[in-house]
């Protein structure tokens, strides 16, 4: 299974390296149309965002966190604390995010050494929880699995953060959605495992991924 994967994902990298920039800005703009859009996000208080890699072939987050904090909801942004853990830390403002150091795959992040509300930390003191997740990815199938980058950071975040809602009796209170460009849309069914976590919901620059029949 993990031959498999890395394989797809050589295989998935090479095909989206070949995406315009104007390409990916343009659905960019589109998918965080139907984003700001959705009840998920018009009713959530606190929202995780992952930041997007400056010309990366990824959805771009820069007019999301600019909404979040806008709109004064809590916007929280992954930091890597391993190879096998990420946390979500509280952004105050879009400069602070352009102030960030960027880390080893190119990405803003804030250092390790910065003292930041952590979301976990939130849940714990029953001060509230994350109420909605979005999530990056490098493909989804027709059924709405994604394929993430292959560190499984956001399968063992989530799980911490549903268990932690459950003891707090907020179980399930956290929505997730996965954002993708067209070009991310595979129509084979995806090899997952029991660790995979399945977005509530898929959005792309059409609006939801529709259900393959």
């Amino acid at each position: 299974m993990r031959e498999m994967k890395k394989a797809l994902r050589t295989q998935i990298r090479s095909q989206l390296s070949t995406l315009l920039p104007t390409t990916v800005s343009q659905q960019s703009t589109q998918i965080t149309a139907h984003l700001l859009n959705s009840k998920e996000f018009q009713t959530a208080k606190n929202v995780s965002v992952y930041v997007s890699k400056q010309g990366a072939p990824e959805v771009s987050t820069t007019q999301i966190i600019t909404e979040i904090l806008r709109s004064g909801r809590g916007c929280f942004i992954p930091r890597c604390v391993s190879k096998t853990k990420m946390e979500m830390v509280r952004l105050n403002s879009l400069s602070e995010l352009e102030a960030l150091p960027v880390n080893r795959m190119g990405i803003r992040e804030p250092a390790l050494d910065e003292d930041r509300e952590n979301a976990l930390d939130m849940v714990r003191e029953g001060r509230g929880s994350l109420d909605l997740v979005i999530l990056p990815l490098l493909a989804v199938d027709r059924q709405g699995w994604r394929l993430g980058h292959g560190a499984g950071y956001y399968d063992r975040f989530l799980e911490e953060m549903y268990a932690l809602n459950a003891q707090g009796g907020v179980k399930n209170s956290t929505a997730t959605i996965a954002v993708a460009l067209r070009e991310q849309i595979v129509d084979e069914s995806l090899p997952r495992d029991q660790y995979d976590m399945k977005p509530d919901f898929i959005i792309t620059a059409d609006g939801l991924l529709p259900a393959k029949e």
